[in-house]
C-alpha cells in the first residue's frame, strides 16, 4: 500500500483528503503545520507528500526544503497546495524542491490524477527486480509513451515507428521472459493512463500468440492495445479520475475519447488499419449497442472484440482510481454481464488462456 503525508493547517482540509486518499486505497497519515510535516516525513516514509505553502511557525516552502535536505527525501515526489497561484509563487515552490502545484479549490478528480502521475512516475524503480532487458525494452516504452501523451495533448500526431519498435521491443521481452513480474511490478499502483496502456498492450500480444496469430499480426494487436486509448489524454483529470459514478453529461464526454483517438491517428502518418480498427471499434457492442458507431457483431474487427474483452479484464485487475481490484476468476465472470455485449466466443477462449496462463500445452 501507497502511503501518503498531507501537510495543512486546515483540519477540515486534513479530514477531507484523509478520507478520500484512504477511500481509494492509500494509507495516509496527517499534519497541521510545517515543523510536524517535516518530522512526519522522515518517520513516516511516505511514497508522496501533499504540502500546504500558508502554514504557522514553520512554512511550506522551508518545509519542503528542509525535508528535501534529506537523502532518502532527495526523489520523493512531493506537491504544493495553496490558494495562491502566483507565477512568482509557483517558481519559488518549484526552486525549492517541489515537483508539482495545485490550486485551492480543485476538484478532487484533479488532486487523484496528479497523485496517481506522480506516484505512478517512480513505477519504473520497481523495473529494476526485472531481466535486464525487460527492463530496457520497458523504459523504451515508456519514453515513447510520454512522448505521444505529450503531442496527443497539444494536438500533434505520433511518432508511430518510434512507438511500433519500443513495443515490439517489450513484447519480445514479454515472450521470452514471461509477463508476471511485470504484473508483479505494478501491483500498487493506480491504473492510470500508462499503465492500462501496457497492461491491454501485453494481454493483446499474449492472447493473439495464445490464438496462433502470426508475428505480424500478434505486433500489431500489441500496438493497437497500447494506442487503443490515446484519446483518453484530450479527456479532462476531473472526469477522468472522478472517484463517483460519472453523470450523463461526463459520460458522454468520456465517450469522445474514441473519436479523439482517432483524430490523433489520422494526423499520424503510416498508421496499420489494425491500430486504427482497435482505436475505432473497441467500445463496440455485439449487439450494437456500443460506441460510436453503433455497429455489430462481425461489423467489429475480431482485433476490436478481442480488445473490448481484455480492456474490461485489465480494468477490472488492476487497481483503479476508487481502489477496485478483483481476483481474475471473478473478473472473468463479471465480463460475461451484460449479456450481448462482449463476443462469447472469444470470451471463452480468452478466459481458457487466462487459466492456463496463456500456455496452450
Amino acid at each position: 500500500m501507497k502511503k501518503i503525508l498531507v501537510a495543512d493547517d486546515s483540519s477540515v482540509f486534513c479530514t477531507l483528503i484523509h478520507a478520500q486518499l484512504t477511500d481509494v486505497g492509500y494509507k495516509v497519515r496527517t499534519a497541521m503545520d510545517g515543523a510536524s510535516a517535516v518530522s512526519n516525513a522522515i518517520r513516516f516514509q511516505p511514497d508522496l507528500i501533499l504540502l500546504d505553502i500558508e502554514m504557522p511557525d514553520v512554512s511550506g516552502i522551508e518545509a519542503l526544503s528542509k525535508i528535501r535536505d534529506y537523502e532518502s527525501m532527495k526523489r520523493t515526489p512531493i506537491i504544493m497546495i495553496s490558494s495562491h497561484r502566483e507565477k512568482d509563487t509557483v517558481l519559488r515552490a518549484i526552486k525549492k524542491g517541489a515537483n508539482d502545484y495545485i490550486v485551492k479549490p480543485f476538484h478532487v478528480g484533479v488532486l487523484l490524477a496528479k497523485v496517481s502521475g506522480w506516484i505512478n512516475a517512480t513505477l519504473d524503480e520497481q523495473w529494476k527486480f526485472l531481466p535486464s532487458r525487460q527492463q530496457s525494452a520497458l523504459h523504451l516504452l515508456k519514453e515513447a509513451m510520454d512522448a505521444a501523451f505529450d503531442s496527443a495533448t497539444k494536438g500533434g500526431g505520433l511518432s508511430y515507428q518510434r512507438l511500433k519498435n519500443a513495443c515490439q521491443a517489450v513484447v519480445k521481452t514479454i515472450g521470452e521472459d514471461g509477463f508476471g513480474g511485470v504484473l508483479r511490478s505494478v501491483e500498487d499502483y493506480n491504473n492510470t493512463l500508462l499503465l492500462h496502456s501496457l497492461v491491454v498492450s501485453a494481454y493483446m500480444y499474449l492472447f493473439s500468440v495464445f490464438k496462433n496469430f502470426n508475428e505480424e499480426e500478434c505486433l500489431l494487436n500489441a500496438l493497437g492495445g497500447l494506442l487503443h486509448d490515446i484519446g483518453s489524454t484530450k479527456i479532462p483529470d476531473e472526469i477522468l479520475f472522478k472517484p463517483a459514478k460519472l453523470d450523463s453529461g461526463e459520460f458522454d464526454k468520456v465517450k469522445m475519447h474514441v473519436t479523439y483517438g482517432m483524430d490523433i491517428l489520422k494526423n499520424t502518418e503510416a498508421v496499420d488499419q489494425t491500430v486504427k480498427d482497435i482505436c475505432w471499434g473497441h467500445h463496440e457492442k455485439m449487439d450494437g449497442t456500443g460506441y460510436p458507431r453503433g455497429i455489430k457483431a462481425e461489423e467489429i474487427s475480431v482485433s476490436s472484440r478481442m480488445t473490448a474483452i481484455i480492456e474490461a479484464y485489465a480494468t477490472l485487475t488492476i487497481k483503479d482510481v476508487c481502489g477496485n481490484v478483483h481476483e481474475k476468476k471473478d473478473a472473468l465472470l463479471r465480463l460475461r454481464t451484460p449479456e450481448g455485449h462482449l463476443d462469447l466466443q472469444i470470451l471463452k477462449e480468452f478466459e481458457d488462456a487466462v487459466l492456463r496462463g496463456f500456455h496452450r500445452t
